[in-house]
Formats: C-alpha cells, sequence, structure tokens
C-alpha cells in the first residue's frame, strides 16, 4: 500500500479488515462489497451485475451481486488486480489496480449509472464533454482513474465536475490502488500532471478509519508514486463555472 499523507456509473468506498477467513488458505483473502444505483430517489441494489477481478498473473476471477446486491469472492494474495464491474443496461466502471496483500480483507462498494458520455460533435461546446466519464492518469508507475460527470479540456488543464442529480448525486471519484477521493470538483495540470480536488473532499485509505475530510487536497508524483496533500488554504485553482 503507497504512503498517503496523514490524513474511488461507480462510486467506490473501501475498508480494510483482517485475513484469512475461517477453511480458507493464509494466502487466500476475501473481497466483499455491493453495487447500488447512482442518481436515484431512493437506494436501488443492483443483482446479477457481474463484477471481474483480473490479476496480474493467472485468469480472471469473476462474482455475481445476489438480489440484495451484495458479492463476495475470495481472491490469492501476492498478485495486482484491476477490477470491472457490468451490469445489464448500465455503464461498465473500473478501478485500477490494487495490490492484495496477505493478510488483508477489503471492502469495495461500487455505484454505477445509466448517464453515457457525449462528445463535443453533441451540442456541447468544443472540448466540454457532458455525462458519465473515465479517464486514466499516471502518477509515476501507478494509474489513477477519474470519474466525472462533466469536463471540460484545453491545452493547459482538464477539469473536472460532478454529475448532478436531484437525488444522490455521483462526485468526481479519484482512486489509484486502495484509494479513493471524492469531491465536487477537480482539475488536472496538464503540465505538471498535478490534480487539485476541491469541496466536500473525502479521503478513504483502505483501513476502517472514517473517511478523512477536507475543503482541498492535490494529488502529486513524489518518489514515482501519487501521494496526497492538504491545499494551502489560500490556493484557488480551479473555476466553478
Amino acid at each position: 500500500m503507497k504512503t498517503v499523507a496523514s490524513f474511488l456509473v461507480i462510486m467506490l468506498s473501501i475498508f480494510s479488515f483482517d485475513c484469512p477467513a475461517q477453511g480458507k488458505s493464509p494466502e487466500d483473502c476475501i473481497v466483499r462489497g455491493s453495487v447500488t444505483l447512482a442518481c436515484a430517489p431512493y437506494m436501488q441494489v443492483i443483482k446479477n451485475a457481474t463484477i471481474v477481478f483480473t490479476p496480474d498473473t493467472g485468469g480472471p476471477v469473476e462474482v455475481k451481486s445476489d438480489d440484495v446486491g451484495q458479492f463476495s469472492v475470495f481472491l490469492p494474495s501476492g498478485k495486482t488486480y484491476s477490477v470491472a464491474v457490468a451490469a445489464p443496461g448500465f455503464f461498465v466502471v473500473h478501478r485500477p489496480p490494487f495490490r492484495m496483500r496477505e493478510g488483508m480483507k477489503l471492502k469495495f462498494d461500487f455505484m454505477v449509472t445509466v448517464f453515457e458520455i457525449h462528445d463535443s460533435e453533441g451540442t456541447a461546446p468544443p472540448g466540454e464533454y457532458s455525462g458519465f466519464a473515465e479517464k486514466q492518469v499516471e502518477f509515476g508507475s501507478e494509474a489513477a482513474i477519474i470519474i466525472s460527470g462533466h469536463r471540460k479540456e484545453n491545452e493547459e488543464q482538464i477539469q473536472y465536475h460532478s454529475l448532478l442529480a436531484r437525488e444522490n448525486p455521483l462526485p468526481v471519484t479519484i482512486s489509484f490502488d486502495t484509494y479513493t477521493i471524492k469531491a465536487e470538483r477537480a482539475v488536472l495540470d496538464r503540465r505538471s500532471n498535478v490534480l487539485t480536488a476541491e469541496g466536500h473532499v473525502s479521503i478513504e485509505d483502505g483501513s476502517e478509519k472514517p473517511p478523512q475530510k477536507l475543503s482541498c487536497i492535490v494529488l502529486r508524483t513524489v518518489d514515482n508514486a501519487p501521494k496526497i496533500e492538504p491545499c494551502q488554504a489560500v490556493t484557488t485553482t480551479i473555476n466553478p463555472k
């Protein structure tokens, strides 16, 4: 697990427990969680969703969500897994690679959406994209996935905004390894590859601790890996217009 300052459609929260489970090898660790619908007026579970864990070596491991949207699967430790979640009628969502280490037990809660991406060939101005979208960004040797509902791009930066809805809006979600950052908006400086997230920021670090709450954070590459730092109080990086 990468070191992060003390203080991831999909909304993804992760909590870590002890492993192994009874009757399983010490090298087998469990991943469990749920799949629900984003932007719905009330909590709706997604049953029969397919969650695929693809390791860096060996074949993929597949599990289905049950009638109440829950899933549980055992994975061998010592491998790096990427995740894809698919359900009929919904957009496929992904989680970037995370390392399953001995002694870990994880909980991933996914949120999917029926909204899809629309490009600037439609009614949006050039460089603007409306609807659910995923973008992969490299921070050193590690990949992050950024999920947003509206995106603006130019030569200098990319702005990410929440997918707005009357109920249960989908925040901008940045995930890497076992970490998840959620915010109202974010901007990626293309020259420095530094990402700033603002507005009701929460950070989940893979433990049972409650998410850290901040007004603004910066994600940058340090020692070839992503690192989260708090913004300076006077820093204003994102224009919400």
